[in-house]
């Protein structure tokens, strides 16, 4: 009898592990099969309103009528048992369940890595209102889209979640040429007008539109299911600094300076799946405009130091090389060697680590040399060297060329020697210090008044 109740249990597990997501351990398996069984035995609303259905039908009103007292002691003590197995699973598995395990086998996903396999160039696009429609299409259309490196957009529209229970996430459908009238939704017309470049670049360009409404404390799961799914290179995301906005008095852009679009992009820098874009937005009037203007070409500066999320940087402007209306400056940052030691960084944004720093800088030579070598048969094509010795140069260097560019590229983290970029002569104390890195917190700043805009850009790569 114990033996066929032991085989009994052994089938069943077995079944259960074959409906079961396949996980990167043992102990995630266990961890996903408890609080499954949390959530499927959980009892709520539902059950309370069977109950109630119950009450009011005819059969049940001759029973409650001899057993009265009994059925109200026990309805009670139901829903007291509702409440407070409810009030006490929900907050276990919030704590329990981490949606980021998820994510871990596409942490390598990334612009550089899609441009070496020749694959297409997969881009997610967070869009949180109309004014960011224009820069982040000026900004595809320079990536050059061909048949050999095309580009597939997923235009994600983030809406924050008013007084529903459940968050949403809607597929737009590719609408007519009448959606984009008057009447049309706020998500009709940034899908329509995405739409616009798939027709300028008909084969080479695919949109798929969606929305997703949901809290901003939970909104980046919805970007990283979606950039894991999609099997996205980079997620680009448009931000506006605190203090620019409380300067502009930019009524179009109500929920843009919360806290809560902070906190959103934090979550994303820490979770993404693939290589983040923070898209800041410009003054100019090339990047207002959704076409290039005819009468002078898109420039294009690279600020180069070292490091992975450098190499993003200029792997995504590589993919603009052979426009013909964008012209390209790399401008790489040497520091004296003396100073720098091997196997140690000083990462002010994630503490002093050990890493190959031999490896980066091979790397790093690697990708400036295949730039270089385009440099030397393409007019348009720039490559500048610049020394400087401490911090103070490099931020005098920076601030020297905030008029020299429409798009300006730069990685959120730089692995270089440590006396040219030092966090105690960059503004540390900034609010955006952590969120954009020393230099992009530096080009942002209102006080270097740019007038192009800006592509800080984060590899997801875990510095150990």
């Amino acid at each position: 009898m114990a033996g066929s109740s032991a085989h009994h249990w052994l089938q069943r597990w077995k079944y259960y592990r074959s409906i079961l997501p396949v996980c990167n351990s043992w102990s995630t398996a266990h961890s996903d099969s408890f609080l499954l069984a949390l959530i499927m035995n959980l009892k709520g609303i539902v059950e309370v309103s069977i109950l109630n259905i119950w009450i009011d039908s005819q059969n049940a009103k001759v029973c409650l009528h001899r057993l009265k007292g009994n059925f109200i002691f026990g309805k009670s003590v139901i829903v007291f048992a509702v409440v407070l197995i409810s009030a006490i699973i929900t907050p276990l598995v919030k704590y329990l369940y981490d949606p980021s395990t998820r994510y871990l086998r596409y942490k390598r996903s990334s612009v550089l890595q899609s441009k070496q396999n020749k694959l297409d160039f997969r881009v997610l696009v967070c869009v949180h209102t109309q004014d960011d429609v224009p820069t982040i299409i000026r900004l595809l259309e320079a990536t050059n889209p061909t048949k050999y490196h095309p580009l597939t957009l997923y235009i994600l529209r983030l809406v924050e979640l008013v007084g529903r229970a459940s968050p949403l996430l809607i597929s737009h459908p590719r609408y007519r040429r009448a959606s984009s009238s008057s009447n049309a939704s706020k998500s009709e017309r940034i899908v329509n007008a995405f739409q616009q470049l798939e027709d300028r670049y008909l084969n080479l360009v695919t949109i798929q539109g969606f929305s997703t409404i949901s809290p901003y404390a939970s909104m980046h799961n919805d970007i990283c299911t979606m950039s894991a799914d999609k099997r996205t290179s980079l997620i680009i995301f448009p931000y506006c600094r605190q203090d620019v906005i409380s300067l502009r008095d930019d009524l179009a852009r109500p929920n843009i300076s919360n806290r809560s679009i902070k906190t959103l992009l934090q979550n994303l820098l820490r979770n993404s799946p693939c290589s983040v874009g923070i898209l800041i937005d410009g003054k100019n009037y090339q990047a207002q405009s959704i076409h290039f203007l005819p009468d002078r070409p898109f420039r294009v500066t690279v600020l180069f130091f070292g490091g992975p999320d450098d190499r993003e940087a200029l792997a995504f402007a590589m993919n603009m090389i052979h426009h013909p209306s964008v012209f390209v400056t790399v401008i790489r940052f040497y520091g004296p060697t003396s100073s720098s030691t091997p196997g140690e960084v000083n990462d002010f944004l994630g503490g002093s680590g050990s890493i190959d720093v031999q490896r980066y800088k091979l790397l790093d030579e690697e990708l400036v040399d295949q730039y270089k070598i385009n440099a030397m048969h393409d007019e348009t094509l720039t490559y500048k060297e610049v020394d400087v010795k401490d911090a103070a140069e490099t931020i005098w260097a920076v601030q020297s060329i905030h008029d020299d560019f429409d798009l300006m590229l730069v990685g959120r983290q730089q692995i270089t020697d440590s006396d040219i970029i030092n966090a105690s002569v960059f503004d540390a104390d900034s609010p955006e210090f952590e969120d954009l890195g020393a230099i992009g917190d530096l080009v942002a700043s209102p006080d270097y008044d740019i007038k192009g805009s800006i592509l800080i850009i984060h590899q997801r790569q875990d510095i150990t």
